[in-house]
Parts: C-alpha cells; structure tokens; sequence
C-alpha cells in the first residue's frame, strides 16, 4: 500500500510532543502550524483548536479527536528535590517506574526518571502489592528543593519522554498513538479538502479537544456552538490480538482497519439509521458490535448539544494504549482517513440541508 508521506512525518512530531491532560498547548500549536494558509485555526474559551474549512456540498460535519496523552500533575516537591505526582488521567503506575519522564509547563521542560523505592529496601506487602503513585515519583538529577526554584512547581505536568520508531508489518511504535494517530488523519483530511473547490466538498470542522482523557469533554463545549448537521468521533480500540479464543475476541485486530462500534459506555452511534449505514458499508473490513467494556470516550457526550447531533465513530485499533510505547499500524492509519474522506467529499443520500 501507498502510504501518505505527509501524514507520516507529521505523526512523529505528533507522538513526541509533550501534551499531558491539561498541558496540550505544545501540541496544538504544532497542529496550527501544520494548517497554516489551509483552513481558519482559532482557540476556543476551553482550550480546544477549531479548524474550520468551509464547503458547499450539502452537509456539515464536525470531525474529532483527543489530543491530550496520560500524563501526571506535581502536588509535592520534597526536600531532596524529588517531584511527587498523580495521574491526571488513566495512567497506569505500573508503567511509571524506570521510565524516562518529562516535567515542567509551557515555559520549560527537564528530563528525569520515574522511581520509586529500592526493591531491597521494602517490606511486607509492598514487595508484593501493585505500586500506587504515593510510593512514586520523579527523579530530575536535582539534589534539593531549593534547586528546583523558578524551574518547575506544584501544579506542574510530567508525561512519559517519547520514543518512536518502525516494526515489521507496517506496525509503528510511540507514545500517544492511540490519540496523536487520529490527529495526524484529521490534519491531512484537511489539507486534502483544502485542494478541492468548495463546491465539491461538504462543509468541515475538526475539533483538536482538550482534556479527553479526564471525561472533560472540549468537543461538547464546541460542538454546542459550531451545531453541525453530523459528528464523527476517532478513538481508539484496544487489539485483542493476543486472546487465545477467536470465538471470544471482543476488541479490535491491528491491519484490518478501524472499528465502528454500535455504541459505548456514553452513546449509541445509530440514532441516525442512514448515516451509520452509510459509515458500515464504507467501514466494510472490520464491523463489529461493542459493548459496554470497549474504550469509552468522553466527547461522545457532544451527540447530545442542542437538539441533538447524529454521531458515529471510528477507532483504530491499538496494543498498549495509555502507555509509553503504543503500537498502531500504517494499513490502519490509511484506511480510517480513507473513511473520514468519503464523508468529508461525498454528498448523503438524503440531502440533508
């Protein structure tokens, strides 16, 4: 397959940029910059990138994707210098030990590693309990708090440091994939549509949102005020892969293209009969009916503004979501913004508007 150049320089950027829940400036200006000169790009009074890119053909869609990653917020800087944190989303603290790490804000950034005590130092239950993040922190280099004054404070944000690189198969490795993957198709879905007359596309808006991964939802805020005839949500599914039984596999298989899931833990993505059916048969090579325990996004709530928004959505399949080194696949990548393009292109059927 073919892949699109542009989107795979951008997605590196993308996955290495520090943008923990909370602190996604730095990876929103880079997604602004990216759409210089292509479309109109404004900050919302929540945080979020709108993307707006005007059509004529008859229906106006709202596209969205997180672009916060697991990160940390720092509630102590003891004596010694050491930062104490919490997660500020699902971080997982038994990813956290020996990990490289990045602490600060938007003025600076320092590299550090995630520790804990010595193994040979515990006792009891903590050599056998799962580590919890008050026995954690980060270890900057610095030998006292003092040192750290005017560098990073309480309140601050640290998120695992970015590695990215290619496996067999066209799987690719990185942080933040299961979110960042989703803005790099939304990026080049509109400098696609861009290339087109407005009479030959439908009328676009990409929301970057904020906060995704704490439940806060920026896509509800803007999609109240864009009010779009219909939404599309990109997430992610976790891959079932490594289940033993293919009778009893309940998520998603990297290589085979993205999910459409009937609904999740906040919405049902078929109150608009002609849209999902539409969104199916252009889904066509991986259709599968999700439950209540498949990855729920909090933007779903968006469907729900005004009077209402039809929604539908679209995951890519994933391993390790939510940790440092999240796999995804380029066959995946290519195929979810084949879909989202067919939408963003193609007149409905039944002319709304």
């Amino acid at each position: 397959m073919k892949f699109h150049e542009d989107l795979f320089e951008l997605l590196p950027k993308l996955s290495l940029a520090f943008g923990p829940t909370g602190c996604e400036k730095r990876v929103l200006d880079l997604i602004k910059t990216g759409l210089d000169g292509v479309c109109d790009c404004t900050f919302d009074a929540v945080g979020n990138l709108i993307c707006r890119l005007p059509g004529e053909k008859g229906t106006s869609y709202a596209f969205i994707s997180g672009v916060d990653e697991v990160g940390f917020m720092i509630t102590k800087i003891d004596d010694k210098g050491y930062l104490r944190v919490e997660s500020t989303s699902s971080g997982d603290p038994a990813c956290f030990l020996g990990k490289k790490m990045v602490a600060g804000g938007d003025a600076q950034l320092f590299e550090g590693v995630g520790a804990a005590k010595v193994l040979h130092t515990l006792k009891g239950n903590e050599r056998t309990d799962a580590p919890e993040f008050e026995r954690l922190f980060i270890d900057l280099g610095f030998e006292k708090k003092e040192e750290l004054e005017n560098k990073i404070e309480v309140g601050d944000f640290a998120a695992f440091k970015g590695d990215y690189f290619e496996m067999p198969h066209d799987h690719i490795v990185g942080k933040a994939l299961e979110c960042r993957a989703n803005c790099a198709i939304l990026v080049t879905l509109l400098k696609l549509a861009s290339k087109l007359k407005k009479e030959e596309r439908n009328d676009l808006t990409v929301i970057f949102a904020v906060k995704e991964k704490i439940g806060f939802s920026g896509a509800v805020t803007a999609l109240h005020r864009l009010a779009p005839d219909r939404a599309v949500l990109l997430g992610f599914e976790p891959s079932c892969d490594l289940d033993e039984k293919d009778a009893d596999r309940k998520g998603a298989l990297l290589g085979k293209g993205p999910v459409l899931p009937l609904k999740d833990g906040r919405a049902l993505y078929y109150d608009d009969p002609v849209f999902f059916e539409r969104a199916k048969n252009a889904c066509g090579s991986q259709f599968t009916q999700i439950l209540d325990g498949s990855q729920t996004l909090s933007s779903s709530r968006a469907h729900l503004v005004l009077a209402g928004v039809p929604m539908i959505s679209l995951r890519l399949p994933c391993h390790n979501p939510e940790t440092p080194y999240v796999i995804v696949n380029k066959t995946d990548i290519e195929r979810t913004l084949s879909k989202v393009w067919s939408l963003a292109v193609f007149a409905d059927d039944d002319g709304r508007r």
